[in-house]
């Protein structure tokens, strides 16, 4: 640390200074910073001979003595500076060399380092966030995997913070789109999983949230469907537009339905989150969806075409849906005919 003039600390830790003034002084401010008879509240104390020279430092002027000769090592403090390089003491405790601003013994250092690049592991997977440290390198969908549920969990991380802070949609929009810019992704695939993210809400908090966000969960589910629902449609009607301007095209909302399945499912990224209590609840919420505009007509009906064609296995929520679906279809229909009539006058 530096105490005078445009000294500075190239390497190490320097004592500061401080204590009772003493006589001979400009100014008690002076006094107060330069005559210490200690050192950072160490036995260390001043010689008269250091104490006029950080005085001469306090203004600016090189730290030497009466002689010119310098007082303080020009290399650890400046020229102007003042202080001493802390030293190592000799404890030995673990690791305690490593966290000093001292410079460490070159050997010693080595040797550490050299042990902790031995066991750093090889494999990616073993550093990301909520992987296990197993060896999946022979599987490259593993790994896929693996990628998807950090980017998963960045999503959520970022909508989760925006929510906390009460944020509005633009301010939302503005971190959701540093997030889509830094991963290399689509809005589609953010709303993706700020829905699933907005529907967990309703649900206690899953093993990977950050304890920050834990409050923003209840401690236990609605106990029926009918409040599961109720506390679904609080949450999603906030950030529907945001959902509604994020998902624009056909696609990204049968991409975002497919998605709903796997949360449900809890298959894949989804693992252990809890979304299996919203099965009995999926038509229902589908239905909320679309009268909040996030769905259209036509992209729950392409959804339903796709599934039709899937295993009687893959098929589990397209039937749950199906009264909705049905539904759905029934009004495309009408609208059709009423439109053909329109038609059949006009001529």
């Amino acid at each position: 640390v530096s105490l005078g003039g445009s000294g500075s600390v190239t390497r190490g830790r320097a004592h500061t200074f401080g204590g009772r003034g003493a006589p001979g002084l400009d100014s008690d401010d002076d006094a107060s910073d330069a005559a210490a008879n200690t050192v950072g509240g160490s036995a260390f104390v001043l010689t008269d001979r250091e104490r006029a020279a950080l005085h001469k430092a306090k203004r600016g002027s090189p730290s030497v003595d009466e002689a010119g000769d310098p007082v303080w090592s020009a290399e650890d403090v400046g020229e102007t500076g003042a202080g001493r390089l802390w030293h190592l003491h000799g404890s030995e405790q673990k690791n305690e060399w490593r966290f000093s601003v001292a410079p460490p013994d070159v050997a010693r250092a080595a040797a550490a380092y050299a042990a902790e690049d031995a066991a750093d592991s090889d494999d990616e997977a073993s550093h990301r966030r909520g992987g296990d440290g197993s060896d999946d390198s022979g599987s490259e969908a593993s790994d896929d995997e693996g990628g998807e549920t950090v980017f998963r969990r960045e999503v959520a991380e970022t909508f989760l913070r925006c929510v906390k802070h009460g944020y509005a949609e633009a301010n939302a929009v503005v971190e959701l789109q540093g997030l889509k810019m830094a991963e290399n992704r689509t809005f589609a695939d953010i709303a993706r999983y700020v829905l699933m993210t907005v529907l967990g809400l309703v649900l206690p908090a899953p093993k990977d949230v950050t304890k920050e966000n834990l409050k923003l969960y209840p401690a236990s589910p609605p106990e029926t469907t009918g409040e599961l629902l109720k506390a679904a449609r609080e949450k999603v009607a906030r950030w529907a537009p945001l959902l509604a301007r994020f998902l624009k095209s056909e696609d990204d909302q049968v991409e975002m339905l497919l998605t709903l399945e796997e949360y449900c499912s809890e298959d894949e990224v989804f693992r252990g989150m809890g979304g299996a209590l919203l099965v009995p609840a999926f038509a229902k919420i589908l239905h909320m969806l679309y009268d909040m505009d996030v769905l259209s007509e036509v992209s729950v009906l392409a959804w339903a075409r796709e599934k039709e064609h899937a295993e009687e296995e893959d098929k589990k929520f397209l039937k749950l849906a199906a009264p909705f679906v049905a539904w759905l279809k029934e009004a495309d229909e009408e609208s059709d005919d009423s439109d053909e009539s329109e038609d059949s006058d006009s001529d």
